[in-house]
């Protein structure tokens, strides 16, 4: 059941379930999957049901694999459908889809008769994903965009993303690392932690964990330093997880729940947006601290 006032566009890269998605009135448009140059499909209304086919094809260290950018087409057809009432159209950051940012820009500025706000979340993976429920929820609220906007970019300055993969090759097969760090970190068994977050020039090395309730307390504790930077006790998280990381998951939550914090926590099985660019196993995190 649709319950947001307002309609808001989003992509795959989104780790949001579709059924969520669909409840909040978000429009999630699928970025195309492709493995060695032909695109499979791969829709997120799908996911629950070719989740392990797809993974197959993903942790297959000959098929290289990765997505394309989200076509005008499609684009276009989703605002046709929307078009009688305002709706917003939030996505990844541009520095992590500079060819999709390129595509919603044009459309802007040839179709000025879309009553479209483009918003650049400036976040990728959950980072994005958690702002674009905080953006829906708080439409579906019953408020404006415009009487959101100011919290929104509070909200996205207080983003943080930290992801944690098994192997290092993955990212190395679509560029994301060198081939020579990837096999440093293979070798060494440990688990190696990325993080983004708004002000970075891009997606850093944060740690090498020896093991995964390592790599969650320095998860909790990111989360821990930045509510006592900012004053505050609520924090909004999405945890995103592919492949058989239940354990993984169900540790990280057990952390969070256990320090008390007013949170609000999201839990989504990863989309093939991440998986064809982290991996097959991979954990991941992304939060918001906020003040109030």
């Amino acid at each position: 059941m649709r319950t947001s006032s307002m309609n808001v566009v989003g992509a795959s890269i989104a780790q949001v379930d579709d059924d969520v998605a669909r409840s909040l009135g978000i429009h999630i448009l699928d970025y195309p999957m492709l493995v060695n140059g032909e695109q499979v499909e791969a829709r997120v209304a799908d996911w629950p049901t070719i989740h392990h086919e797809r993974r197959e094809l993903i942790k297959n260290r000959d098929n290289r694999c990765t997505t394309s950018s989200l076509s005008e087409a499609i684009l276009l057809e989703t605002y046709e459908r929307l078009k009688h009432e305002p709706f917003l159209s939030m996505h990844q950051g541009e520095r992590f889809s500079a060819a999709t940012w390129a595509v919603l820009r044009k459309i802007e500025r040839e179709h000025p008769e879309y009553p479209c706000t483009l918003v650049d979340a400036q976040h990728t993976l959950s980072g994005y994903t958690v702002l674009l429920l905080q953006a829906a929820r708080a439409l579906a609220g019953g408020e404006t965009w415009e009487s959101y906007r100011e919290r929104f970019e509070r909200a996205r300055d207080n983003t943080t993303n930290i992801a944690a993969v098994y192997d290092l090759f993955y990212l190395s097969r679509t560029g994301r690392v060198s081939f020579a760090k990837a096999l440093l970190g293979t070798a060494l068994r440990t688990i190696p932690m990325l993080i983004y977050r708004n002000g970075m020039d891009g997606v850093r090395p944060l740690a090498r964990a020896r093991t995964y309730a390592q790599a969650n307390l320095r998860m909790v504790q990111s989360i821990e330093s930045d509510l006592r930077r900012v004053g505050g006790d609520r924090v909004d998280v999405v945890i995103a997880w592919f492949g058989p990381r239940d354990d993984e998951r169900e540790h990280l939550l057990s952390l969070i729940e256990a320090r008390g914090w007013n949170a609000r926590i999201d839990q989504f099985i990863g989309k093939y947006s991440a998986a064809a660019h982290l991996g097959p196993d991979y954990w991941e995190i992304g939060y918001t601290v906020h003040a109030d």
